[in-house]
């Protein structure tokens, strides 16, 4: 099926690989016509792990390799969570709907976050996340 695509010389035709290609495939798709990206990830453990298996628990201070903390998402009824990878709305830092923006980074519950970021113990998404790596220092004092 795949040879059939690639010789109807569809001339915008792309072929999307997440993670590795089996090398079979690899000798049929053009390289210009190989998109790849990262495999699938766990969204931090919120996919069943027979699909995407989540990384093992980061313990102590960690940081988030693209800055999520920062990137946050509006949801339709005000509230503002973390990041994109907080399906379950663990962390909720406040509602637009009532909250300055400026202000949900000085609110209780992002300060929460920001010290078990930095080591304190609890509940914390990001330990379970592909993003989030080991930190040695304080970076968000």
């Amino acid at each position: 099926m795949v040879r059939q695509l690639v010789n109807a010389d569809i001339p915008s035709i792309q072929f999307l690989a997440l993670g590795d290609v089996h090398s079979d495939l690899a000798a049929i798709i053009p390289a210009e016509a190989l998109i790849r990206t990262r495999s699938l990830i766990s969204r931090a453990g919120s996919v069943v792990p027979e699909i995407a298996k989540p990384p093992l628990p980061i313990s102590g201070a960690l940081a988030c390799t693209e800055k999520r903390q920062y990137r946050n998402v509006l949801l339709p009824n005000g509230d503002v969570t973390l990041c994109c990878m907080d399906f379950e709305r663990r962390h909720v830092l406040g509602n637009l709907l009532r909250d300055e923006y400026e202000d949900l980074f000085e609110g209780p519950g992002f300060r929460q976050i920001v010290d078990r970021m930095n080591g304190a113990s609890g509940s914390l998404l990001c330990r379970m996340c592909e993003r989030a790596t080991p930190k040695l220092q304080d970076q968000w004092s």
